[in-house]
């Protein structure tokens, strides 16, 4: 997938126990926004699962959004995804983030 990037973040860097988490991505080519792209959000567990989600396609301006459901875990869990797009041939482009569980009670 030569040529597209994808860049990912999210809403928070620290949640807690009872709220969403929104997580981002923005695909360009070549400095132009790639619309009605569906990227494939890969979310590792605390217990070790592992459960993908797709994003709704992008927009004009190459971004879409997926909210997360609250997760239930330790103060201070690590929760790590990744986001792919997969291309022609195979390929495909992922990109790796994490955020923290961080309850303020």
């Amino acid at each position: 997938m030569e040529g597209v990037e994808l860049k990912i973040w999210e809403e928070s860097s620290f949640v807690s126990v009872s709220e969403n988490q929104d997580i981002y991505a923005m695909i360009y080519q070549a400095g132009s926004p790639l619309k009605n792209r569906e990227p494939v959000l890969y979310l590792s567990m605390p217990d070790g699962e592992m459960r993908q989600s797709y994003f709704p396609p992008t927009d004009l301006e190459g971004r879409t959004m997926l909210k997360l459901a609250p997760i239930q875990a330790p103060n201070g869990t690590l929760i790590a995804y990744k986001v792919c797009l997969s291309g022609l041939k195979d390929q495909q482009k992922c990109v790796k983030d994490s955020y923290l569980m961080w309850n303020s009670e």
